[in-house]
């Protein structure tokens, strides 16, 4: 049995979560890792407010993690670099 645990108004009129799910008007499901994604090196950039030169370069002095797949990080593999400094 599903139960909603919230349901949208204004922009978000029509979407809902039910059991954990962002569920679209169209029923469409999405987890957390379908919203959050993958971060490639201009994403990150943007997110550091750096620019894609010094992305690069942390690349070339191994203070970045690797890549996840490709020339992407998982949102896992680098929220330590995004979440706010206590």
């Amino acid at each position: 049995m599903s139960s909603n645990e919230w349901m949208g108004t204004g922009v978000w009129s029509g979407w809902r979560i039910v059991d954990g799910y962002l569920v679209s008007p169209i029923g469409q499901k999405y987890t957390p890792d379908d919203i959050v994604g993958t971060y490639n090196q201009t994403d990150l950039a943007r997110a550091l407010g750096v620019t894609k030169a010094a992305i690069q370069d942390r690349i070339k002095r191994g203070t970045l993690p690797p890549f996840d797949e490709g020339k992407t990080w998982r949102y896992e593999t680098i929220k330590h670099l995004l979440e706010p400094k206590s």
